[in-house]
């Protein structure tokens, strides 16, 4: 009897001692995660501290609706409570904090506060000069404070044509209050590029992209076109430049010169007939053209079997009907062409 109450306590231990290591893992584990992150909650205060990104002198100590910077060493705070201070992939040291619907500066370096919140609207630095918009004009000021570059640019909040007041290569995008089209400045004011286009993108890959009436082109690293404004698409790539001919999708190298795939589409796949004869299974038998059908972007097109296009991708759908002759229905005009494998209309 002895010998059994031994055994049961002895399982029952092991028991205790599994749970009890098992919780200790968790506890670790969850406490581990919190130092490699370096976030703390303090629930009776209800903050939260996070290490920064840019350096060693601070850390954010966050509250549900506020932020402060504080200090490590000394566990003083450097800033007073804002709103929210911007730190997503900065390339300069001066960034943007938001406190009472206002804009300021600071470096996010050190946390001392550069400029204080005044501006309807700010920027990021960059290439030493910072865009501010005061009563809906935009200008640039330096890390002083001082207004470099007066309000004198419009500004339109546009969520399809979201523009960075960033200077890049010397060089920043901004609107011309007398005609509305952009152009590019220098961090003097002056027009490197005059204005002339409904919008231009910051460099992609040493490219500017610019709009006007609807149609894209590219700017080189000089300013000039390397590609003219007559596309309904421009796209960067691995590979290279995609540009959207409205008709046709072609791969450009960065020369923009070079043709590398005369034809992008969507998907293709071989055509083929009905025989007009049924296999053992009463199942309509099918022979395969020597033709292709391509679609892009909803549109069909026909390509023989070298990948040379035939017709633009202008068609709802293509059939074959024999070995030469295809069936092609227009979607606007609501009937079929016969087309032959040359894309010559037959009827």
């Amino acid at each position: 009897m002895e010998e059994k109450t031994k055994q049961k306590w002895m399982t029952s231990y092991r028991i205790i001692v599994s749970i009890g290591m098992i919780s200790l893992t968790v506890f670790t584990v969850m406490v581990g995660s919190l130092l490699v992150k370096r976030e703390f909650f303090n629930r009776r205060s209800n903050t939260w501290c996070e290490k920064s990104e840019y350096s060693d002198l601070y850390q954010y100590e966050y509250t549900y609706n506020s932020v402060r910077l504080k200090e490590l060493k000394t566990g003083l705070y450097l800033t007073p409570e804002l709103s929210d201070v911007y730190d997503n992939n900065l390339t300069d040291s001066i960034t943007v904090f938001f406190q009472n619907n206002k804009r300021g500066f600071l470096n996010i370096h050190t946390g001392k506060i550069l400029i204080p919140a005044q501006y309807q609207f700010a920027w990021v630095f960059s290439e030493g000069l910072g865009a501010v918009v005061n009563e809906g004009k935009l200008g640039f000021v330096n890390a002083k404070g001082d207004l470099v570059i007066p309000n004198r640019y419009d500004y339109r909040n546009a969520a399809h044509d979201p523009m960075d007041f960033l200077f890049k290569g010397g060089s920043c995008a901004v609107i011309d209050p007398a005609t509305g089209k952009s152009g590019l400045i220098d961090q003097k004011g002056e027009w490197k590029l005059q204005p002339q286009y409904d919008y231009i993108v910051n460099p992609i890959k040493g490219f500017r992209k610019v709009r006007l009436n609807e149609k894209f082109g590219l700017l080189d690293s000089a300013l000039n076109l390397a590609l003219p404004v007559q596309f309904m698409a421009i796209e960067f790539s691995d590979n290279g430049i995609v540009v959207d001919k409205g008709d046709v999708k072609q791969l450009i190298a960065y020369d923009c010169k070079t043709i590398l795939e005369p034809v992008l589409y969507d998907t293709a796949y071989r055509l083929s007939y009905q025989t007009g004869n049924t296999d053992e299974y009463e199942e309509p038998v099918y022979i395969s053209c020597d033709m292709i059908c391509y679609e892009v972007s909803g549109g069909c097109g026909l390509m023989d079997m070298r990948g040379k296009v035939v017709t633009k991708p202008i068609y709802a759908s293509i059939e074959g009907v024999s070995k030469d002759l295809f069936l092609c229905r227009l979607a606007k005009e609501n009937y079929v062409v016969i087309l032959n494998n040359k894309g010559q209309t037959i009827r």
